[in-house]
């Protein structure tokens, strides 16, 4: 009979026999030292409970239980079939199916020395698991230290499932096995990893993490593979400088290249996080043994409300980097590498009323050349760079009715790199054998009749100011808004090759009203309750013609044709352009929204532009001297719409029409398809196309002439094949991921990537080849290997990051934060 007693309660109730039987103890347990004096002592330990099937106390305070034995101490539990308790000692004997609960740990074994209070014994015969990380193994021994630290000997590791006479598919031996929580080590002594009965990493010393925080440790060696650089091995090392500072430093050679550096500090501070990442090659043997390297630091800060700040740095030695190390150079563009420094200082001067922006930026670029690209077109000409850009921006409401907008900015903009674009032409042209033909190549800003390849532009300095008066009126079914602006700005150019300069001011107003409507019913569509909107809207804008053909071009370029732009007041960004216009954007969509969650589920909308008079500056003209206007009276059509209302699809999608068109109806398409039934599964297919013939009254964004441009996108992820559990518990399932980027102009694939991934359950491989084009005749290739361990670390080449910034609707297939570390050193 299952007879539930306090410990304290059996050593004191009922005397028995002396020569009773007793347990056989693992080993010799000294008595406990006598407590010292301190504050609080007094407070009782907490209470340690016994239950059994039969519970027998003797003379000398020893309490014999056996039977579904359960000792219960704060969140210890510990059960067996035979337990002996020595008071004196506070040790606990047990065996027969003992097994120890505590925390998320937990221990097995066929017996058991414990002492109670200091969580402190031994075990022989055990199975033990960390919960944190679902690992474990077998020890033929272990020796629990206290709470946190424990020794296993003839011991062994692993993420895998342990049931089963199988061997695990990846596991850790060795002769002795340290276990530290709290300073998440573990620490094996003549170790050995065995993958699929293979032993692929042995070491004096081998460290791994054993929770799911980060610890300090060599990583385990890994290698690169690539046409450019051959076979790389690294040897990196993990920094867990403190909870918000880390770095990772990494030593290696590759076969091509010869020895390499690098290195990432990461910081997350209460108020400023960001990384630091940098490579150095000192000596390339693939390039004249000449020292290149990388350097990238991205930033973010703020003091409360009213200071933000940042800076993003990216700088390469070289201007072939991005043709040797693509994969390093994470940019929108990898040939225009930033240097981007701004900081924002808030006011409010006027309470709730409004608010002032003070703001400074400096903002540069290194443009990268290739020196042996035989093709001029492939050439890119260096932006404009700000050093500095200094404003204030702000708004406030008058008498709760008028707002006011505002923006006073000035700017120098200089072209530190014209020179290299230059001498690249020259040297292009030379290499070429032949006189390249004038607009040829991209032409940027070449203001200059005749389009010469030489950039020709010169830096200067503009002040403009933004003020604009509006008024809003809304109601539950519409808005409207008239507003009035003025845009003025002022240029003092340097002094051109001519010895001319430009220095001049102009003033451009506008006024628009813009006004929207939205309308609702009720409705069903295949038998489901549904919210259809009707939305129309009206755009109008007035802005007179000014003269700006002699100004520069600093920071302005025609806007994208979208949904958005064509409610826009001018058709160009930056403040260097002011298109006239008169005219009226008029436009109307639809949704189709559930009845029941809200959710879209059909979106279409159709608008366009029309002109009540000729149109002098247009996003078509506005690189010619003397523009002739455009007398059309109507734009393109903008036809835009986006669907989920098939379950597990969704489509989205913008085409650019031009009626009036001879040669080609459709200007412009953006069109992709995805279907997601489930996790780890997703399809997707884009489709792009750009017309190269020019569309009508600035509708259409900058047109080289060229011809038709044509791109499809396939990517995805799927499974492809699965093997049910084996008798260890481990199965599996292969997944094939990919994306192809492929220009139908071209003929070719300008981006490619694709491969295999298996989630066995505790581990997962991958096998990936990237191919990146970094010029009309060349690619780079890199083969990504890697093989990652639950609860351990990732062995192998390339970044996860890879396939999460390039394949569509990715998912990974793990998320492991604590396998960080796993550490061979040669203690």
């Amino acid at each position: 009979m299952l007879a539930p007693l306090a410990v304290a309660a059996a050593l004191c109730a009922f005397a028995a026999s002396a020569g009773a039987q007793m347990l056989p103890r693992v080993k010799a347990t000294p008595a406990p030292a006598a407590p010292k004096d301190a504050p609080g002592a007094d407070t009782p330990p907490p209470p340690i409970t016994l239950m059994a099937d039969d519970v027998v106390s003797h003379i000398g305070n020893v309490t014999q239980a056996s039977g579904k034995v359960e000792v219960k101490r704060l969140d210890m539990d510990l059960h067996a079939d035979y337990l002996t308790y020595d008071q004196l000692s506070d040790t606990a004997h047990a065996q027969g199916n003992v097994r120890i609960d505590r925390g998320l740990d937990w221990f097995s074994a066929d017996r058991v020395d414990l002492e109670l209070t200091r969580d402190a014994g031994t075990l022989v015969g055990t199975q033990y698991e960390l919960g944190a990380r679902k690992a474990g193994g077998h020890a033929q021994r272990i020796e629990l230290i206290d709470r946190n630290r424990s020794t296993a000997y003839d011991a062994n590791y692993t993420s895998c499932t342990r049931d089963g006479t199988s061997e695990p598919d990846w596991i850790i031996t060795g002769d002795k096995i340290d276990i530290d929580t709290s300073t998440n080590e573990g620490k094996a002594q003549h170790a050995r990893l065995v993958f699929l009965g293979v032993p692929i990493l042995a070491a004096p010393s081998l460290t791994f993490p054993v929770t799911a925080e980060r610890k300090s440790g060599w990583l385990p060696p890994t290698a690169d593979i690539s046409n450019r650089s051959g076979v790389a091995l690294s040897a990196p090392y993990y920094w867990n400088i403190q909870p918000d500072v880390d770095a990772t430093l990494s030593a290696g050679a590759s076969t091509r290249r010869g020895a390499e550096l690098s290195g990432e500090l990461r910081y997350l501070q209460p108020n400023d996080l960001g990384q630091v990442t940098t490579y150095l090659l000192p000596d390339d043997m693939a390039e004249q043994n000449e020292t290149r390297g990388a350097l990238e630091w991205a930033h973010e800060g703020s003091r409360s409300d009213w200071l933000t700040y940042s800076a993003r740095i990216q700088r390469v030695s070289d201007s072939k980097y991005w043709i040797d190390f693509p994969g390093q150079m994470p940019s929108l563009t990898q040939r225009l590498l930033p240097t981007d420094l701004s900081g924002t200082r808030r006011f409010l001067p006027f309470g709730d009323a409004g608010e002032i922006d003070a703001y400074a930026r400096v903002e540069r670029f290194q443009t990268l050349q290739d020196p042996d690209e035989k093709d001029p077109s492939s050439l890119i000409s260096s932006p404009y760079q700000r050093s500095p850009q200094i404003g204030l921006r702000g708004n406030v409401n008058l008498a709760d009715q008028v707002r006011l907008d505002f923006e006073a900015e000035g700017n120098r903009f200089d072209l530190s790199d014209q020179g290299a674009f230059n001498n690249a032409v020259a040297f292009n042209n030379a290499a070429a054998g032949f006189n390249v033909p004038n607009c040829l190549g991209p032409v940027y800003a070449s203001q200059l009749d005749g389009c010469s390849l030489t950039d020709k532009r010169v830096g200067g300095s503009r002040a403009h100011v933004i003020a604009s008066l509006s008024r809003s009126f809304s109601s539950d079914w519409g808005h409207f808004e008239p507003k009035l602006a003025i845009n003025g700005a002022t240029y003092r150019s340097d002094i051109t090759s001519d010895g001319t300069r430009i220095d001049t001011t102009r003033w451009v107003p506008t006024l628009s009203g813009d006004s929207s409507f939205s309308f609702e019913r009720q409705t069903e569509l295949f038998g489901r309750g549904l919210v259809q909107t009707l939305e129309p809207r009206f755009l109008y804008v007035l802005t007179p013609r000014r003269n700006q053909t002699d100004l520069p071009l600093y920071d302005t370029a025609p806007k994208d044709f979208n949904e958005v732009s064509i409610y826009s007041t001018n058709p160009f960004t930056g403040e260097d352009r002011i298109a006239d216009e008169n005219q009226l954007t008029a436009g109307v969509s639809t949704r189709y929204n559930d009845e029941t969650n809200g959710r879209e589920l059909l979106r279409v909308g159709i608008a366009q532009k029309f002109l009540f008079s000729d149109q002098q500056l247009t996003t078509d003209n506005y690189l010619q001297t003397n523009p002739a206007a455009d007398k059309q009276k109507v734009s393109d059509v903008l036809l835009y719409g986006s669907s989920s209302a098939m379950e597990h699809w969704s489509f989205d999608g913008i085409v650019e029409v031009n009626p009036s068109s001879s040669s080609s109806l459709t200007q412009r398409a953006v069109v992709s398809a995805r279907y997601h039934p489930g996790p780890f599964r997703s399809l997707s297919l884009t489709y792009r196309f750009a017309n190269g013939t020019s569309g009508g009254n600035g509708a259409n964004g900058p047109n080289s002439g060229s011809g038709a441009s044509q791109q499809y996108e396939v990517g995805g992820q799927w499974p492809v094949y699965h093997q049910p559990p084996r008798a260890n518990g481990c199965g599996g399932t292969l997944y094939a991921v990919g994306r192809v980027d492929y220009s139908v102009t071209d003929s070719r694939a300008t981006y490619a990537i694709g491969g295999l991934e298996y989630d066995a359950g505790c581990w997962i491989g991958r096998v990936l080849v990237e191919r990146t084009s970094t010029g009309s005749q060349q690619s780079t290739t890199h083969l990504v290997l890697q093989l990652e361990l639950n609860g351990l670390s990732t062995l192998g080449t390339g970044s996860l990051r890879v396939l999460k910034d390039n394949v569509p609707g990715y998912q990974p297939l793990r998320n492991d934060p604590g396998a960080s570390a796993a550490t061979p050193n040669s203690q």
